[in-house]
């Protein structure tokens, strides 16, 4: 039994996002309320298999602690051998699951074949799956969206029927980017597919909060983004103190991991999330921002907490 057949409906996932979902943001959402399923950023099984890339690639994108289970590995191509050799290191670095991408509508990653330009090879894209499901004992699932350019349930229903355990579907089309409203009104239809097939359905784009009775899970992105409270049940706090705290433990978790791997400004791009929307907000946000170090950063958090 693998951990998706033993999560409590519905449940909640955090959404892969590239240069985002790290481990040290992933610890400090838990740290703030966990989500149920924890996902990494993406990674190009190409990069994950070059030998002079591998390492870096696994130091940047694939490192997790226990604390992150179940956590699934997120990666992305077109080349049905690679995503065989790319699940068996991801099997072999101790992770739950491997996730493809087969939704992101990144005009490079399209145009490599790999992301939402899946639905345009789609027996090609049913041939990875079989691939990587062929090559580990971890559960293979697919994140994805409505359709290329026009919604296309024909699409989503291929995927259900490729012995996957859950599926992930942004409810808009590549065409559509996050420009336009998602189609929530569309999960009651995609439920009987996700019913019919016994595969699990998770909802994502700019969730509702609808209530779950037609999905399985949903799966959160942009609305973590300077909110990793955003999964507790009390919410983003209203002191600047208890928000600059949490500030303070993504800072010294990037620190952990990534010091001399990731630069700081990957670490500074998530300060105005966390400091605005108060009074004041603007010049907190302005010494923050120019500190030049995490320890710089460290030590200022500390000034404004005291």
């Amino acid at each position: 039994m693998n951990f998706w057949q033993k999560l409590s409906k519905p449940f909640t996932a955090l959404a892969p996002m590239h240069d985002v979902t790290d481990t040290a943001f992933r610890q400090t959402v838990i740290a703030c309320g966990r989500p149920d399923v924890l996902y990494t950023e993406f990674v190009s099984i190409d990069g994950l298999l070059h030998e002079k890339s591998q390492k870096r690639i696994v130091q940047y994108y694939l490192q997790f602690t226990e604390i992150e289970r179940p956590i699934v590995a997120q990666i992305w191509g077109n080349d049905p051998k690679k995503f065989s050799d790319a699940a068996k290191i991801i099997e072999s670095l101790g992770y739950d699951g491997v996730d493809i991408n087969m939704g992101c509508p990144d005009k490079k990653v399209v145009a490599m074949g790999g992301g939402a330009g899946h639905m345009l090879e789609q027996e090609k894209a049913i041939a990875c799956i079989k691939a990587a499901q062929d090559a580990t004992t971890l559960p293979i699932s697919v994140k994805t969206r409505l359709g290329f350019d026009e919604v296309d349930l024909k699409w989503i229903e291929k995927l259900m029927q490729s012995d996957i355990p859950a599926l992930a579907v942004h409810l808009r089309t590549k065409k559509e980017l996050s420009k336009a409203p998602a189609h929530w009104e569309l999960v009651d239809e995609l439920n009987k597919l996700s019913g019919r097939e016994r595969v699990l359905l998770i909802g994502n784009g700019d969730w509702p909060r609808l209530n779950l009775d037609h999905l399985d899970g949903v799966m959160v992105g942009r609305g973590i983004l300077g909110n990793p409270w955003f999964f507790s049940e009390s919410g983003k706090p209203e002191k600047l103190e208890d928000r600059l705290k949490i500030l303070k433990l993504h800072a010294e978790l990037f620190e952990k991991h990534f010091l001399g791997i990731k630069s700081f400004a990957m670490l500074k791009k998530h300060i105005r999330g966390y400091v605005g929307s108060f009074h004041g907000a603007k010049n907190v946000r302005e010494w923050l921002m120019d500190c030049k170090s995490i320890d710089e950063l460290i030590a200022v958090c500390d000034i404004l907490i005291a």
